[in-house]
C-alpha cells in the first residue's frame, strides 16, 4: 500500500507540473505577476481596479471566470516578483511551476533526513518519504503555480532545526510561512501553550519583519486597502477545505468566521498536555499547522501540502498511523470531485481525521522522555534526553 502511494504521488506530481504549465487562464500565477507589474509601477496593489487592469493585460483583455482574483498576500511578495512580472504570462507561469517543483524536490529531500534514523521499517525511506509527503491534494500547487511547495521547504526546515534544539532559528523558519498567514494563524498560540520560548520568539522576529517590509515597500494608503481584497475573498469562504468552509456553505459566511474562531478553544483544548507538548516541540509544530488549516476559513487544497511535514513527523513515531492520515486526504482528493462533485468539503472532514491522529498521538503515553527546546543541560549528563536530539549517524 505505501508503495502504491508513493507511485501515485509521484505520477500526480508530474501530471499536475505538466497541468500547471499549460493551463495559463487557470492558474494563480496571473494573481502574483499582476501584482508585481503594479508594485513596479508604484500603483495600489491592494486595490481592486488596478488589479483588475493588470489581469486583463495579461489575460487578452479578458478576466478568469470568477472575475478578479484578489491578491491578499503580504506585499512583500508583490516586490520579489517584480523583476519578472515584465516577462509574458507563460514564461512567468513556467518559471512558478519549475519554482515549486525544486522546491518539493528540496522539501522530499529535507523529509527523508527527518525520517532517517527513526523505528525501523521493512520499507526504504525513499518509499515512506514519497507516501507521506506529499499529500495529492496539496500537489495541486503545481497546477496552480503557487507557493506552497517553498513553504513545506521552509517548515520541514524548522522541523529539522526543532530536533537540532535550534528554536529560535525554527521559529525564523516558521515565519516564512506568513506568505499565508492564515495557514499558520494559530501556530504561535500553540508555541505559547507548549511555552516554546525560544521558537516563539523565532517567529515573532519574522513577522515583524514581514510587518516593516511591507511599510517598506507599498505606502499607508495602499495598506488600508487590503480590506478591499479581503472582503473580494469572503466570498469565498465556502468553497475553502477546512471546517469554516462546510459551515459557510451550510449557513453562511458569518458562520464560517465563527467556526474559525472556535480553533483557539481547540488549541487551549490541548492546556491539559502542554507539558507533553513541551517536552516534545515537534509534536506541538504538528498542531499549530494542523489545526492552523482546519479552522483556517480562507485556504485551499494545495494548502494541504504542507500536512506532508505533520505525517513525516508522525511517521517517525507510527509510520501506519501516519499512512492512515496519507490515506484519508488521498481519497478525498480522489472522489470529491469527480465522484462527489463537492468543493473542499470532503476534504476537511478528511483534515479533521489527521487532526483526531495527532490528538491520539498526544494523549498517548511518550516512550522516551524528550528535551523542551532551549533547556539547559546539565553538565555531564547524557541520558535518553539528550541523545533524541543527536543527529543520526547514518
Amino acid at each position: 500500500m505505501v508503495a502504491l502511494l508513493a507511485a501515485v504521488t509521484t505520477g500526480l506530481a508530474i501530471t499536475q507540473a505538466i497541468r500547471g504549465a499549460q493551463a495559463l487562464r487557470a492558474t494563480d500565477a496571473v494573481v502574483f505577476q499582476s501584482a508585481g507589474r503594479i508594485v513596479g509601477a508604484h500603483g495600489c496593489v491592494y486595490c481592486l481596479e488596478p488589479q483588475r487592469l493588470a489581469q486583463m493585460t495579461l489575460l487578452g483583455g479578458q478576466l478568469q471566470g470568477n472575475g478578479v482574483e484578489p491578491f491578499s498576500n503580504p506585499p512583500l511578495v508583490a516586490w520579489v516578483v517584480q523583476p519578472v512580472a515584465g516577462l509574458t504570462l507563460p514564461i512567468y507561469t513556467l518559471l512558478s511551476v519549475l519554482l515549486e517543483a525544486v522546491a518539493l524536490v528540496a522539501a522530499v529531500i529535507m523529509a527523508r533526513r527527518l525520517l532517517t534514523g527513526s523505528r525501523s521499517t521493512m520499507l526504504p525511506i525513499p518509499v515512506i518519504v514519497l507516501a507521506l509527503v506529499l499529500p495529492l491534494p496539496g500537489l495541486e500547487t503545481l497546477a496552480f503555480a503557487q507557493w506552497d511547495g517553498l513553504m513545506l521547504a521552509a517548515l520541514l526546515g524548522a522541523y529539522l532545526l526543532t530536533r537540532a534544539d535550534h528554536g529560535f532559528a525554527a521559529g525564523l523558519a516558521l515565519s516564512f510561512l506568513l506568505i499565508k498567514p492564515q495557514d499558520v494563524w494559530l501556530v504561535p498560540l500553540a508555541l505559547a501553550t507548549a511555552r516554546a520560548w525560544p521558537a516563539l520568539r523565532g517567529f515573532a522576529l519574522g513577522a515583524g519583519a514581514w510587518l516593516l517590509t511591507s511599510f517598506a515597500v507599498v505606502s499607508v494608503e495602499t495598506l488600508t486597502h487590503i480590506t478591499d481584497s479581503l472582503g473580494q475573498n469572503q466570498s469565498q469562504v465556502q468553497f475553502t477545505d477546512g471546517l469554516p468552509g462546510i459551515a459557510a456553505a451550510i449557513a453562511g459566511p458569518g458562520w464560517g468566521f465563527v467556526i474559525a474562531g472556535l480553533g483557539i478553544a481547540a488549541v487551549l483544548g490541548l492546556w491539559p498536555w502542554r507539558d507533553r507538548l513541551h517536552l516534545d516541540p515537534m509534536l506541538t509544530l504538528d498542531v499549530g499547522i494542523t489545526l492552523s488549516l482546519l479552522f483556517s476559513p480562507h485556504f485551499f487544497s494545495a494548502d494541504l501540502v504542507l500536512i506532508g511535514a505533520v505525517l513525516i513527523d508522525i511517521g517517525r513515531r507510527s509510520v501506519p498511523t501516519a499512512v492512515a492520515g496519507a490515506l484519508l486526504l488521498d481519497a478525498a482528493y480522489l472522489v470529491e470531485g469527480p465522484l462527489l462533485h463537492t468543493q473542499g468539503h470532503v476534504q476537511a472532514l478528511a483534515l479533521l481525521g489527521v487532526a483526531a491522529l495527532v490528538v491520539s498521538v498526544i494523549v498517548a503515553k511518550p516512550r522516551h522522555q524528550r528535551m523542551p527546546i532551549g533547556l539547559p543541560v546539565a553538565a555531564g549528563y547524557h541520558g535518553p534526553a539528550v541523545t533524541f536530539w543527536k543527529r543520526p549517524e547514518n
